[in-house]
């Protein structure tokens, strides 16, 4: 009996200890799985906040556009003014942790300054500031890291891990946008017109934009340098120069001129009125009477599909160049990698069938309902060789933003007239080379870089 007793002791000191050791096992448990879920909550905070600072820096830096390239209206400080405001509103779309919108200050979590990327370290180089103005680049900051605060940076409340010690976490993460210039197209470009205008012309119509800008008139004395911007020495049919039968001295006639004003719509898309100048320059792109141009070809390339029937031409106009007319690029040698890439070192030398008396009735047709709206055209340079069989050799030398302001091609005296314009592409490959400049037309998509 004495045997007995003892065993059922040791049993009872056993069977405490098992549930001493369940009772630890389950709030050891308990403990992890409450750490787990605060820990869960902080990494969904992060990826909430996360998305909300990208879409705050990338509206931001819509806003940038503005103060970059050939048409920047603003100065940094309206920029600024500009996008901290949008940056806080996108900011505020995004919930993250227990709140409903996400909160940046437009003083504290905005910066600005200016970004290249650099080719050797494959990294970009970030200067802060406005001493780095033009900005092509926005940061913004998102925190939950402001003991106190009531403005929605306060840190993030914990619940479980208040029992070990740590009632809150702070975090907080950032964003940063930049805007680039395009230099290529991939796969697609629904923008770009199959028109090539002269280099020496769209410098001639920067020249005259930026001379109009600080005078505000058209010049009149032949005998200035500046009228040579707005008037060229007309050519006949034949292309040859035109002189004065009297005086012997050369005719003139006005290509450049202010005769439209443009409303934007939204990004692509703006309201045409005839006689009311706005500031921006019209140029007739066609026809170009160049003696080096195959007869019968005013300046229109086949880019993709080789048929330039009037019907083709138009469907280029509307839609720009679709998957096919790449596949016809590849097999022509035109793409580089596999994207139509102009700028640098690049120059595409593409191929051109000129037929005679080009029918612009369907060319009229397509441009007269893309008519306000911006396009992409590609700049040719010289030596332009026409060959026999009305074949023409285009060297293609970069991508120029433009708005079609007026069209009458099923006239005699036949207008393209078109305006400089901004056109960011989606379809556009940013040119990592190069740096917004002052005469950068086209812009690549908006690009996260931290």
């Amino acid at each position: 009996m004495k045997w007995t007793r003892k065993s059922v002791r040791v049993n009872s000191r056993r069977g405490s200890i098992g549930l001493i050791l369940i009772l630890l096992t389950a709030m050891v448990l308990f403990a992890v799985v409450a750490l787990a879920f605060d820990i869960g909550h902080i990494m969904c905070t992060q990826t909430q906040l996360q998305a909300a600072v990208d879409a705050a820096a990338l509206a931001g830096a819509t806003e940038l556009l503005a103060g970059v390239g050939c048409f920047a209206t603003k100065t940094p400080a309206q920029v600024e003014a500009a996008a901290r405001p949008v940056a806080v509103e996108f900011a505020g779309y995004h919930p993250n942790g227990d709140l409903a919108h996400s909160y940046a200050d437009p003083s504290r979590d905005v910066a600005f300054g200016h970004a290249t990327f650099n080719s050797v370290t494959k990294k970009w180089d970030c200067a802060w500031g406005t001493a780095h103005s033009p900005y092509n680049m926005v940061k913004v900051t998102l925190r939950r890291d402001q003991t106190g605060s009531s403005n929605g940076d306060a840190p993030l409340p914990l619940l479980f891990a208040r029992l070990i010690g740590y009632s809150t976490q702070k975090m907080a993460v950032d964003a940063t946008a930049v805007v680039m210039p395009a230099n290529g197209f991939r796969g697609k470009a629904n923008s770009i017109i199959p028109f090539a205008f002269r280099d020496t012309m769209w410098a001639r119509l920067q020249q005259a934009q930026a001379w109009y800008d600080q005078h505000h008139v058209i010049p009149t004395n032949p005998s200035t340098p500046e009228y040579q911007l707005f008037f060229i020495q007309k050519r006949d049919n034949q292309g040859d120069l035109v002189f004065d039968k009297k005086t012997g001295q050369p005719v003139y006639e006005q290509d450049t001129f202010d005769n439209y004003a443009a409303v934007p719509v939204d990004g692509r898309s703006a309201t045409v009125t005839a006689n009311s100048p706005d500031g921006w320059l019209e140029v007739n792109m066609y026809p170009q009477k160049f003696t080096s141009l195959a007869p019968g070809n005013a300046g229109t390339v086949d880019l993709g599909d080789t048929s330039n029937s009037a019907s083709a031409i138009k469907e280029q106009i509307l839609y720009g160049l679709s998957e096919s007319d790449f596949s016809a690029m590849d097999a022509q040698g035109l793409l580089t990698n596999g994207a139509f890439i102009l700028g640098g070192d690049n120059q595409v030398t593409a191929n051109a069938n000129s037929d005679t008396g080009i029918s612009g009735g369907p060319i009229d047709q397509g441009f007269q309902q893309i008519l306000g709206q911006s396009r992409v055209m590609v700049i040719f340079t010289d030596p332009l060789i026409g060959h026999g069989g009305g074949t023409v050799y285009f060297t293609l030398t970069q991508f120029a933003g433009v708005r079609i302001m007026n069209v009458r091609m099923q006239t005699s005296n036949k207008h393209i007239d078109v305006q400089m314009a901004p056109l960011l592409d989606g379809d556009a490959i940013a040119d990592l080379d190069s740096d917004v400049g002052d005469n950068t037309t086209v812009f690549a998509p908006l690009m996260l870089i931290e």
